[in-house]
């Protein structure tokens, strides 16, 4: 599988007002923070793509189990 992460904003006939810059930015900056440990993961091969994206979205009922500890 393949794991990926990037960030984007759509701002077409917008004006670029920057608390919507900075708000879109810390945003993506707190995402990159709690993506960040699953993608270093998976690149030392810790982890395989799928196993990641379980963690991620909180399918992985071992990682449920242990915080719930």
């Amino acid at each position: 599988g393949t794991l990926r992460f990037r960030t984007g904003l759509l701002a077409a006939e917008t004006e670029l007002a920057s608390a919507l810059v900075r708000n879109h930015l810390y945003a993506a900056v707190e995402a990159a923070d709690r993506f960040y440990p699953l993608l270093q993961a998976v690149a030392a091969a810790e982890l395989n793509a799928e196993d990641a994206l379980a963690q991620l979205t909180g399918d992985d009922e071992e990682a449920q189990e242990e915080s719930a500890a």
